[in-house]
């Protein structure tokens, strides 16, 4: 039975390099003037039954690498409850077809997702307020409480 994970016990990008790797397709996306898709993942619910939450999200991490090609990104973040797919040169139509891999594969056994797709350029402003927040939480969780005296 799986109680814990290590991000380098997983097949995913760590959140702080998938962060610059956002902002590097925002500069090659816009030099070459070619679009991107963000497509995020967010767990909703999990299941009554599920009697392991980690174990199941470890294995759907593991899906979720498995589902895209291998210069697609995937990363998770809030502690496996959100993962982020970055699909280069992909417009929505294309990533539509990730989302039913996705939807076929991880959205009876585990639970409820929500689906967030971003189109860059057309969401620019969504692609944007994603990173920046993830940025911040990494921030918070980095930075160590103050000394109480």
């Amino acid at each position: 039975m799986v109680t814990s994970y290590r991000n380098d016990e997983l097949p995913l990008t760590e959140p702080a390099v998938f962060l610059s790797i956002i902002a590097a397709e925002i500069d090659r996306s816009r030099r070459y003037q070619h679009t991107f898709t963000l497509l995020l993942l967010k767990r909703a619910q999990r299941p009554h039954s599920e009697a392991n939450p980690i174990e199941a999200l470890v294995r759907v991490a593991k899906e979720a690498r498995s589902l895209v090609r291998g210069c697609d990104w995937v990363a998770a973040f809030d502690g496996l409850s959100l993962f982020a797919v970055l699909l280069p040169e992909t417009r929505a139509d294309g990533a539509g077809i990730v989302l039913d891999r996705f939807g076929t594969k991880i959205s009876d056994p585990d639970g409820s997702w929500d689906v967030e797709l971003m189109v860059f350029p057309y969401d620019r402003d969504a692609i944007d307020a994603f990173a920046d927040n993830a940025r911040k939480k990494q921030t918070a969780q980095a930075t160590p409480p103050p000394l109480v005296a």
